[in-house]
C-alpha cells in the first residue's frame, strides 16, 4: 500500500501555531451553541457558559483531553457486510455528495425523486464509490424531506449511508428507519450502517439542527462528521492561516462536545469543505488552489490530532467539460495524496450546488485510478519474476514464452487496471467510432441503470419505513 499524507503544506511549527491560536479562540472568544440542552451538557463539563448569549468558552486543557478520547480508526458499516469500510490512517474512501440541482443535457433543474433514485443506484454500482450521500428532491414535503431522502437511500443501495439531515425531526426519524432495516436499535448500535454530521454555522456557531444531530445519534455511537465550511473573507479571515485557525476551532469545539455526549465516539475531522470568495464578483468558489491548500491542511491537522479526515472535491464549472475534468482530477488526486480519508464529490459540480450523472461516471474512473495508485506495488519473490526473466533471456519475447504467458494470466488482472469509460483503443479502432468522453459517459449511465438490481429488502420492512415517515409527518403538520 502507498503511504498517504506525503503531500504536506504545513511544517510542525505552523501546525502547533494554528492549534494554539484555535485554543485561544475557544478560550477567549468562544463558540455559540444555539440549543438549551447543549448548554447544560457543556456547563456540566465545566465550560464557561453564558446562558443569555449561548456563547461557551472552553478550557484548553480539557479540549485537548477530550480530543484524545476520539478513536483514530473504526468501522463504517454497510447493509451488505462485504461493503463495510475500515477507516484508518492509510485508507481513502470516495463518496458522492449533497446537491440541490441536477445538470442534465446542458441545463440545470431541481432534483426529482426519480433523479435521486438514479443517483443512489449509480452510487451503488460504481466501484469508485464507497459511501452514498443523500440529497433533497423537490416533491418531498419541506418539513420531513430528509426522511423521504433516507427511504430512497435505504432501498436503493447496500453501501454505507450518509444522509443529509435538515429538519428538527430528521435525526430521530432517520435512526428509527435505520433500526427498522437492521432489525432493531440494539443491532444498529452494534453495526451502524450510517454516519451523520453537520457543518458549523460560521463563524463560531453551532445551530440547533446540528446539535440535535449530535445529541440524538450519540447514544447509538453513530460515526459523526464534524465539519467546518467557512468562506474566506466572508465568514472567516481572508488569509488562509486565519481561516484555518477559525475552522479548526469550530471543529475542535464540535468534537469536544461529541466526546462529552459519549466518550470514545467515532468522529471525523473536516475543514475540507471550505470555500474561497472571489472578492471582485462575490462568488463562492470551491476548486481554487487555495481550497486545495485548505483541504491538504485539514488532512495534516487531522493527523496532528490522530483523527480521520473528510474533504469535498467539486468543480466551479457549470457543465461537464474540460474545466470540470481538470478541476475534479486535480482535486481528487491532491486530496487523496494529502491523506484525506473520506473524499466527497463523485458527481459534484458548480461549487457543490449541483450534480451530474455523466460527471459521476467520469469521477468514478478518476477514483478507481487513485485507488489503484494507493494500492501500490506488490514486491515479492514471485512478482519480481526472476525465473521468467531468466527463461525469456536477452532479446526474447515475453508474449511468445509459455511461462511468461501463464504468469501473465495469473497476474494481469491483479496488477493492471481496466476502464469502463476512458478510451484506450488504438487510432485505427477509434476512427471507426469517434465518440467523445461525454457521449461515452451518457452511454455508461444508461447501461448501469438498465442492468441495475436493487438490494432485496423485505416488503414488510418497506411498509414499516413508510409508516415511520407518515408518523413523523403527522407530528409536524
Amino acid at each position: 500500500m502507498s503511504t498517504l499524507g506525503t503531500l504536506e503544506v504545513l511544517d510542525k511549527e505552523a501546525l502547533e501555531l494554528i492549534h494554539a491560536t484555535s485554543l485561544e479562540i475557544l478560550e477567549e472568544i468562544g463558540v455559540k451553541f444555539q440549543e438549551e440542552q447543549s448548554l447544560r451538557v457543556l456547563k456540566e463539563h465545566g465550560m464557561s457558559v453564558d446562558e443569555k448569549s449561548g456563547i461557551v468558552k472552553f478550557d484548553s486543557d480539557y479540549v485537548e483531553y477530550l480530543i484524545k478520547k476520539a478513536p483514530k480508526e473504526f468501522f463504517m458499516y454497510a447493509q451488505d457486510p462485504k461493503k463495510d469500510l475500515r477507516l484508518e490512517r492509510n485508507s481513502v474512501f470516495f463518496a458522492t455528495a449533497n446537491a440541490i440541482s441536477l445538470i442534465e443535457n446542458g441545463s440545470k433543474k431541481d432534483i426529482s425523486k426519480n433523479d435521486l433514485v438514479k443517483y443512489i443506484r449509480l452510487s451503488d454500482v460504481l466501484d469508485g464509490v464507497d459511501i452514498c450521500v443523500g440529497a433533497n428532491f423537490y416533491e418531498a414535503p419541506k418539513s420531513t424531506w430528509d426522511l423521504f431522502e433516507f427511504e430512497v437511500m435505504l432501498t436503493n443501495t447496500s453501501k454505507h449511508l450518509r444522509p443529509v439531515i435538515g429538519t428538527p425531526m430528521g435525526p430521530i426519524a432517520v435512526l428509527e428507519m435505520a433500526a427498522e432495516v437492521v432489525g432493531g436499535f440494539e443491532n444498529l448500535r452494534k453495526r451502524p450502517i450510517l454516519s451523520m454530521g453537520y457543518a458549523a454555522d460560521a463563524p463560531l456557531r453551532w445551530s440547533s439542527t446540528a446539535i440535535k444531530v449530535f445529541i440524538e445519534s450519540a447514544e447509538y455511537n453513530i460515526p459523526i462528521n464534524v465539519e467546518s465550511e467557512p468562506i474566506t473573507g466572508c465568514t472567516s479571515p481572508v488569509t488562509i492561516a486565519g481561516t484555518l485557525a477559525v475552522a479548526n476551532a469550530e471543529v475542535l469545539s464540535g468534537i469536544a462536545f461529541n466526546q462529552m455526549l459519549k466518550e470514545g465516539r467515532p468522529c471525523v475531522y473536516s475543514i475540507g469543505f471550505t470555500h474561497t470568495m472571489d472578492m471582485k464578483t462575490s462568488t463562492c468558489l470551491s476548486a481554487t488552489p487555495e481550497c486545495f491548500l485548505i483541504a491538504i491542511s485539514g488532512a495534516q491537522l487531522a493527523r496532528y490530532y490522530n483523527l480521520p479526515s473528510l474533504s469535498w472535491v467539486t468543480c466551479d464549472s457549470k457543465a461537464v467539460d474540460i474545466q470540470a475534468a481538470c478541476e475534479k482530477a486535480l482535486g481528487f488526486s491532491i486530496q487523496a495524496m494529502s491523506g484525506n480519508n473520506i473524499i466527497w464529490g463523485i458527481g459534484s459540480m458548480e461549487m457543490q450546488a449541483s450534480l451530474s450523472f455523466e460527471q459521476m461516471v467520469i469521477d468514478n474512473e478518476i477514483a478507481c485510478y487513485l485507488k489503484r495508485i494507493v494500492k501500490g506495488i506488490e514486491v515479492t519473490k514471485d512478482t519480481l519474476a526472476f525465473d521468467i526473466i531468466k527463461d525469456v533471456g536477452v532479446g526474447g519475447n515475453y508474449l511468445s514464452n509459455i511461462k511468461s504467458l501463464l504468469f501473465s494470466r495469473e497476474y494481469y488482472h491483479k496488477e493492471h487496471s481496466r476502464s469502463a469509460l476512458f478510451d484506450r483503443r488504438c487510432r485505427h479502432d477509434w476512427e471507426k467510432n469517434k465518440k467523445d468522453m461525454i457521449a461515452r459517459a451518457k452511454e455508461r449511465v444508461a447501461e448501469v441503470l438498465k442492468t441495475y438490481t436493487p438490494p432485496k429488502i423485505d416488503k414488510d420492512i418497506r411498509q414499516s419505513l413508510k409508516r415511520i415517515i407518515e408518523k413523523y409527518t403527522k407530528q409536524v403538520n
